[in-house]
């Protein structure tokens, strides 16, 4: 049964969740809302083109309880479920104290709002993150700031969001974001942008940064993230694909240099990461930054007409976009070309020559692995 609210202050929380072919698992993500402490939340439950029973799931509930509010759109993606459920919030924005995000395969501890919510509120915060478990089969696991609760500064927060898991001997939030409470305001007109599967969740949380001054930590964990082994983090280019993005980033943030220079060391991490990988072919290739540019310019663009960034960085992409594919491989380029770039990608294609130095050693170990491996197979064939 619902309670009453105190004072009868605005304290309603919307909760924006995609959802997509996920049956087996959304039940459990609904009932983790049904069982909160805090009833005073209402539920934008997006079902994004399923062909699964999950649609009919949905009605279930919603005709089960009024505070979820269901809606079933063609499939274009999470970023397109999430931006349908913000329009549908937009409409109700002056109800809520907060908007915030669940995915549809994920679930809550039963206090989550009722800590969070009334801790924001009394923080004045405009944005609250938090930590959270991932949830493998047969175990959870804590992911928790070293940082002690309290306020962040604008540019240690960002640098959270950006931040890689175990970067610097802490996980980063992956810049997710379910692990955050929103001030309204911090969210009004802002979208997902939807050309893109990987980071978009970091370009949404960038954009409310720079919108906001308060930025608020709890070290404690109240959502439970599933890992699963069908999921677009799992795919096998998916190091590829985050270093992609965070070179788009870096772009993004142009006219921010103090926030670009704190942000190389945490965004290296992820070529780090991703040198697990194959990367000689995606690091060889000369258009590298040429090809980063056509993927990004139908969103590029988008951000320059909501004035996100500035006329000289977006012809920087229309430029890039356009250039023609180098012969010579990266490393080859004169270091001199960078002064004709502005700041974001310099310091971008500065980052990519430093990671290529450090993978063509250890391409050249992978080699003589290869060889030797070879050899002795070679060897045992002929016994």
């Amino acid at each position: 049964m619902r309670t009453e609210k105190p004072d009868s202050a605005l304290m309603d929380i919307a909760v924006v969740i995609p959802v997509h072919n996920i049956a087996p698992y959304v039940r459990h993500c609904l009932d983790s809302l049904l069982a909160q402490v805090y009833p005073h939340w209402v539920a934008y439950v997006v079902d994004d083109g399923s062909t699964d029973e999950s649609g009919q799931i949905l009605d279930e509930y919603a005709a089960r309880d009024s505070r979820f509010r269901v809606f079933h759109k063609p499939n274009g993606g999470v970023g397109s479920a999430r931006n349908f459920g913000l329009l549908k919030v937009e409409q109700d924005l002056q109800a809520f104290a907060a908007v915030t995000f669940l995915d549809g395969d994920d679930w809550l501890a039963p206090d989550a709002y009722s800590v969070l919510l009334p801790k924001m509120l009394s923080e004045k915060a405009d944005i609250l993150f938090s930590g959270f478990r991932s949830a493998f089969p047969g175990k959870l696991v804590e992911r928790k700031f070293v940082h002690s609760e309290g306020f962040f500064s604008k540019l240690d927060f960002v640098e959270a969001v950006c931040s890689y898991e175990d970067w610097a001997g802490r996980n980063g939030s992956w810049g997710v974001v379910w692990n955050k409470i929103f001030r309204p305001q911090m969210v009004a007109g802002l979208r997902f942008i939807e050309e893109r599967d990987i980071l978009e969740d970091e370009m949404f949380c960038l954009q409310a940064a720079l919108r906001g001054s308060r930025f608020y930590f709890v070290n404690c964990s109240y959502y439970f993230y599933r890992k699963r082994k069908n999921s677009l983090l799992n795919t096998q280019d998916i190091n590829k694909r985050i270093a992609r993005g965070r070179l788009l980033e870096l772009s993004f943030l142009e006219g921010n240099r103090e926030f670009q220079e704190r942000l190389r060391p945490a965004m290296g991490g992820i070529f780090l990461k991703a040198k697990e990988e194959d990367l000689r072919q995606f690091f060889e290739e000369g258009g590298l930054f040429a090809k980063v540019a056509k993927e990004a310019l139908p969103a590029v663009e988008k951000w320059h007409e909501a004035k996100l960034i500035s006329d000289s960085d977006y012809r920087f992409f229309q430029t890039m976009a356009d250039a023609q594919v180098p012969e010579a491989p990266v490393d080859g380029l004169p270091v001199d070309f960078l002064g004709g770039l502005p700041p974001a990608g310099q310091l971008a294609v500065q980052l990519m020559l430093d990671e290529i130095k450090v993978l063509k050693k250890r391409v050249k170990f992978q080699d003589a692995d290869i060889a030797n491996l070879k050899k002795k197979l070679s060897a045992e064939k002929g016994r």
